[in-house]
């Protein structure tokens, strides 16, 4: 009964994994050590609306340093964990005989995440809700713009999200993320 139980959790997880289409061949990238990984937040939205726009709802009751704790946690705190949470999860994933992803601006290719949408979920306990990302994932070779390779996530939901903390549970979403797309490459590349 166990075996079957872990065989239908893989298969669960695989499903989720093939749901994301490549478009292109990331082959190429076969061989490397390092790939450079590049997070990109310009013109994301939170919850279907502007950036601005969930900022100043978010703090418009605040006091001048609650607003100032809360801007730090928001442009700073998420995206320096979303970074280590997605790099982290991506490289404890993907197979040894596959390349790591990092701040390797000198890398060959780069894997580009653009984030188009965040829902941040909220912290209630046992109701709780997770995060979910829209985001868009393109693999470029180093000189050029045109990506040779690209994967579009809808809905990329935190596997772990009952935090209180506004930056880390959102940075779980990343962390997920990672850990699914090292997945489907790691299918990928094995062929």
């Amino acid at each position: 009964m166990r075996k079957l139980l872990f065989v239908l959790a893989l298969s669960v997880l695989a499903m989720g994994v093939s749901a994301q289409k490549l478009v292109g061949n990331v082959g190429q990238m076969r061989g490397q050590k390092e790939v450079n990984l590049v997070i990109d937040f310009t013109g994301v939205t939170v919850s279907g609306k502007s950036e601005e726009s969930y900022i100043e709802n978010e703090t418009k009751a605040k006091t001048d340093e609650e607003k100032e704790k809360w801007l730090k946690g928001w442009n700073e705190d998420l995206r320096t964990r979303a970074y280590a949470k997605f790099a982290s999860e991506f490289n404890k994933f993907i197979n040894d005989e596959f390349y790591k992803i990092g701040d390797f601006p000198s890398a060959e290719y780069t894997i580009n995440l653009k984030v188009i949408n965040i829902v941040p979920g909220h912290f209630a306990g046992p109701v709780s809700k997770s995060p979910v990302l829209t985001t868009k994932v393109t693999f470029v070779k180093k000189g050029e713009e045109t990506p040779f390779g690209t994967m579009d996530y809808k809905k990329m939901t935190a596997v772990i999200y009952e935090i209180p903390v506004l930056s880390e549970r959102v940075a779980n979403a990343f962390g997920t993320h990672g850990m699914q797309l090292a997945r489907g490459l790691n299918s990928y590349l094995k062929k």
